[in-house]
This record gives structure tokens, sequence and C-alpha cells, in this order.
């Protein structure tokens, strides 16, 4: 099969369909508009949550929870990818642990505690996503993935640490029902914040 393309840039219009194109050596283009998540957020398909607080933890799978969850209610009519979670802290970790995500089923218990942003900045397209730091989880979680290791050490025997982001790339996805959440393997008094990001695709 044959394929023709055009050398150099096109004019094109939304909805329009256009030939391939080509630099002047007959290389194809294939150059991104913007980042790999650009045409979701436009679309207004977007959300993110973020601790207001420093928050404690719960040791690893308790049901009653502290630390950072997103529910997906059971009448969203939705799928919720998940893209992305980040997390830092402001004081020494107060005990050893490991840090990750878990996910569960039969989600319901947690409140609208935290606010869910659009992350197309000036959209009024909402979630109806729940996020919370502190609620009963129903459905026993199970561990996902581990993303961090905390040593107890004071903050004077270090140098700058980064904020962590783990790109999750749409390997989790929380049907109507499902939720997600931090979890620390051991308990811990409040040093840390956390965030998701992912978006939403109807079912």
């Amino acid at each position: 099969m044959k394929l023709d393309a055009r050398v150099g840039k096109i004019t094109a219009a939304e909805g329009s369909v256009n030939p391939l194109t080509t630099n002047t050596e007959g290389a194809l283009y294939t150059v991104s508009s913007g980042g790999k998540y650009t045409d979701l957020v436009l679309a207004e398909k977007v959300f993110t949550a973020t601790t207001t607080a420093a928050v404690a933890l719960t040791a690893h799978l308790t049901l009653a929870f502290t630390g950072l969850v997103v529910e997906n209610p059971l009448t969203s009519g939705k799928n919720y990818i998940m893209l992305g979670a980040s997390w830092g802290q402001t004081v020494a970790t107060p005990t050893a642990t490991l840090l990750g995500l878990m996910t569960g089923v039969d989600a319901g218990d947690a409140a609208s505690a935290i606010t869910i942003r659009n992350r197309l900045i000036g959209s009024v397209v909402t979630s109806d996503a729940v996020a919370d730091m502190a609620c009963t989880l129903v459905g026993t979680p199970v561990r996902e993935m581990f993303f961090g290791m905390n040593w107890t050490e004071a903050t004077s025997a270090g140098s700058q640490q980064p904020v962590t982001s783990v790109d999750l790339d749409g390997g989790i996805i929380l049907e109507p029902g499902g939720y997600i959440a931090t979890c620390s393997e051991a308990a811990n008094t409040a040093a840390f914040w956390f965030s998701f990001l992912w978006a939403e695709e109807d079912i």
C-alpha cells in the first residue's frame, strides 16, 4: 500500500480530514501538540484532589482510615482512570514506613471533605467523586503498589527533598463503587501530604 504525504505544515480546522505530513527528508511528523493528557484536560475530563493539611496515616488495610481516599460513587456512570499520585512531607517521618496505594470496592462511607478541581482551570464542569482524609472504608482494600520508603531522620540531617510524583498512566481504573487510597505499612502522626489525578470517562 502506498500512502502520500505532504511536506511541511498544513492548515486544519476542527473535524477536518488531513493528509499526513513529512519533513523535507521524507520523515513522517508525529509531534504532539501538547502533553499526553492535554486532550483530556481540554475536554474537561481531568480532576485532582489534594489534602488540605498534613495528615496522619493509619496502618495498612485499616478500615478506620486516615490518609487520602478518592471514591467513585455507585451512581456516577463513569470510570475513573487514575493518571497520577504525589506525596511530600513537612516534618521528619515519625515512624519508618513504606508508602503506596491500595484499592477496594463497595464505596460509600467517605464524605466530600476535599474540594475536587477540574484541571482545565476556569472550567465549571464538576466531578461526582468523593475525596476525604478520614473515613471508614467499606470493603476490604488490597495493596496495589508501593512508591516510597521513609526512615526516621531529623530534617536537619538532609538537604532539600523533592516531592515524589508517580505516573499511574491509566494503570488503575475505578469502576462505580471503587476507591483508591494511600497506604502506609505503619501508623504515623501528621506529616504527609498527598494528591491524586484522574480522568473520567462515560461508561
